[in-house]
């Protein structure tokens, strides 16, 4: 079944039957925000939003002007409007990044300044407006980078907040653990974002010391509450 039959379909353009309205890739291009008559459409997992409210975001000469007339859910995600990442195919996202691309589509579904118009036949959806593979494969990949996400909120909240003071003309920056009922220390706590490793600053109490994924910062010292770190340049 297509995706009409539980989302909030129809869409603000014109439709056939309950069919959503279908772009060509290259119908899709002439929406590129250079036109007089035509109004700026842009396009997330292959649906078509009007962006003609927004034309100071998503109008010639913005940040967003390349993502006009195109499906742009990988760029939206990684927040680079550049012709290689535009380029790049969405299969090659992260899941963290997944999570990020069904965040915006989210976020123009709830503004009801941005009509959904259609759909565009190309990776996402059929020329009938179905959806293809291509779309739940996302949507797993997607679900991945939540468990990724609560994984990491689960790990981060066993430990105190470790706080940063940087000061704009200093060469260092100051990490400090807060004062507490009981002794916290400071440790670099190992992440993953983006499929990458991540090191974040948390406090730990003595008794969580053995946890793997905690180091010490070679230039703080073992039980350093408060540290001064120089900047990487």
């Amino acid at each position: 079944l297509g995706p009409w039959y539980f989302r909030m379909w129809p869409f603000g353009g014109a439709q056939s039957g309950n069919r959503p309205l279908v772009f060509q890739p290259a119908e899709l291009e002439k929406y590129d925000g250079s036109s007089t008559v035509l109004p700026p459409y842009l396009a997330i997992l292959g649906e078509v939003y009007d962006v003609t409210a927004g034309r100071k975001y998503y109008g010639e000469n913005t940040n967003y002007e390349a993502a006009l007339g195109r499906d742009a859910s990988l760029a939206f995600a990684t927040g680079k409007f550049t012709v290689d990442i535009l380029r790049r195919d969405i299969v090659s996202c992260t899941p963290e990044e997944a999570v990020g691309i069904f965040e915006w589509r989210d976020f123009f579904d709830s503004q009801k300044k941005y009509p959904r118009v259609g759909v565009v036949n190309d990776r996402f959806y059929d020329s009938w407006g179905n959806a293809r593979g291509a779309l739940r494969t996302l949507e797993k990949l997607r679900d991945k980078g939540l468990e990724l996400r609560q994984t990491n909120l689960e790990v981060l909240k066993q430990y105190g907040h470790c706080s940063t003071t940087n000061t704009k003309d200093s060469p260092t920056y100051e990490l400090t653990c807060s004062v507490g009922k009981q002794k916290r220390y400071l440790r670099e706590l190992l992440t993953t974002h983006d499929g990458k490793e991540v090191r974040r600053c948390v406090c730990a109490r003595e008794d969580q010391f053995k946890d793997a994924l905690l180091s010490v910062y070679s230039d703080c010292g073992t039980m350093a509450e408060r540290c001064e770190r120089p900047k990487v340049v």
